[in-house]
């Protein structure tokens, strides 16, 4: 994975966990003020959840980009550790000769970069998997079935309308007589 590609993969997995964690506080915030108003503003509460599986479905695409990420970063990870055990190898050999001390701290230095780049690594991982499995938490939650949202939807409450209503039709369009 290049650089940019490392630096676009930390943005997204930035941008996505800071909107799930505003979302999660606005529905935590809605319950709450929900529970205190005893479940008047229900409704509400329910629409940010509503809002929170929209934007769950419309980053789908970019949540698969990152899980794919995750899985490549799992590889270039073992490839690392590989390197890592030959150079360590190639420490231990170098050594036990005396004209080697340069060339030992030169892969001692090498050693270092490539643990540092396993630890970046393993920490993006940790962050992708703290991402999705919010993620993963919020599509999981029961859902309503259709009669349910139809009843909830069928009479608008004053917490969500506000009071407002929309305006009475001042006339009705006629309607066409059957050709019998």
């Amino acid at each position: 994975m290049t650089f940019d590609e490392t630096y676009n993969l930390r943005e997204a997995v930035d941008f996505l966990t800071e909107k799930l964690a505003v979302r999660e506080k606005l529905i935590q915030s809605a319950k709450q003020f929900a529970e205190k108003s005893g479940g008047k503003f229900n409704v509400t509460v329910r629409r940010f959840e509503d809002l929170m599986t929209d934007f769950l479905r419309l980053y789908s695409p970019l949540f698969d980009k990152v899980a794919g990420h995750k899985e490549s970063l799992q590889k270039e990870i073992v490839s690392q550790r590989d390197a890592l055990t030959g150079v360590l190898g190639m420490i231990q050999v170098a050594r036990g000769v005396d004209a080697l001390a340069d060339r030992v701290k030169e892969l001692e230095s090498e050693a270092k970069g490539i643990e540092g780049t396993i630890n970046d690594k393993t920490r993006a991982i940790e962050r992708i998997d703290d991402l999705l499995g919010k993620a993963k938490r919020q599509i999981g939650e029961p859902t309503r079935t259709a009669h349910e949202e139809q009843s909830e939807y069928s009479e608008p409450s004053d917490d969500y309308m506000l009071g407002l209503r929309e305006p009475e039709p001042k006339y009705a369009a006629p309607r066409k007589a059957s050709g019998r």
